[in-house]
């Protein structure tokens, strides 16, 4: 009996499919068609709204307008130190050490202080040279990490030290009227953010750590080649005093120039260490003091450092 019924069982008739690919196909479709209209709708109704208002700008509000004036005004010695300490740190890789080469070997070259115009078309007055470093102009990169009282500071030194005394045609005191007339008042909201362009922007990477590190490095090689300058001094004899004196004053005005003259000593590039220390390298930089020494006296120092390296 089991058997009758699994036979009768095995030819029963199989249920019919109740669904169709043709089915699924057009709701699929459908369901395409309705995302698409929603898609477009709401494309076209937003295009419809932003046509009736105006650009949308986001803006960043910056820290308040220092006291400008106050800060243009100040010529102190202190004020000036405090420059040249910016302008070894940021400036002096562009612009020489001593304001009129290019090391970097930049094109176009970067502005000398000793003989060039202003390319700044609100010309040297110190709010417009405050504007460049916070904005920006040309290839000069803009420096947001830099304080307005470094600003100051930095732009003080370069027409104090170099541009008032070698290159007076150019040296601006005071700003145009124009210019003036757009001085913020101290206290005011700042600039919002956007004014230059990314690329026109000092680097602030994350990676303050590591650039803590180079900066230390750097320190202290500039320790250890002014330590070999006074070392070379105080052993140097009667007759060379003079000289080594001279070379240790300047390891301490001049570390950059210090540091490359040590690796002349450590190559045995005596050339190289007489065209750095004359200023005759091509770099227009002129230290009158040894540029002046006879070529004995220049041999005598070189072997005074190289004793000592």
């Amino acid at each position: 009996m089991s058997a009758a019924h699994d036979d009768i069982h095995a030819h029963a008739p199989e249920q019919p499919e109740v669904s169709h690919p043709l089915l699924w196909s057009v709701c699929i479709l459908s369901i395409a068609i309705f995302l698409a209209w929603l898609f477009f709708h709401f494309l076209f109704k937003g295009m419809h709204v932003a046509r009736h208002h105006g650009k949308i700008e986001i803006h960043q509000a910056g820290e308040a307008e220092p006291d400008h004036k106050a800060l243009m005004a100040n010529h102190s010695a202190e004020v000036v130190d405090q420059g040249a300490a910016v302008y070894n740190a940021k400036c002096a890789s562009c612009h020489g050490t001593q304001g009129n080469s290019n090391p970097s070997n930049l094109k176009p070259a970067p502005r000398n202080f000793h003989a060039d115009a202003w390319k700044n078309p609100n010309g040297g007055g110190p709010y417009a040279l405050y504007l460049v470093l916070k904005k920006g102009l040309g290839t000069m990169p803009a420096f947001p990490g830099l304080s307005a009282e470094d600003k100051y500071a930095v732009n003080h030194f370069i027409t104090e030290t170099w541009v008032k005394k070698v290159n007076n045609a150019h040296y601006v005191e005071l700003d145009r009227d124009d210019v003036q007339k757009t001085i913020p008042l101290p206290g005011a909201a700042g600039e919002h953010g956007g004014d230059h362009h990314p690329a026109q922007v000092e680097v602030k990477a994350p990676v303050l750590p590591l650039m803590a590190g180079i900066a230390k490095k750097e320190q202290q090689q500039i320790n250890i080649v002014q330590v070999w300058a006074e070392a070379a001094s105080a052993a140097a004899p009667a007759e060379r005093k003079q000289v080594a004196y001279r070379f240790a004053d300047l390891a301490k005005s001049e570390p950059g120039l210090a540091l490359a003259i040590k690796q002349t000593v450590m190559a045995n590039d005596q050339p190289r260490f007489t065209a750095l220390l004359a200023g005759s390298d091509g770099s227009g930089a002129v230290r009158s003091y040894f540029s002046l020494l006879s070529a004995d006296e220049l041999s005598g120092l070189y072997s005074l450092l190289k004793g000592g390296q």
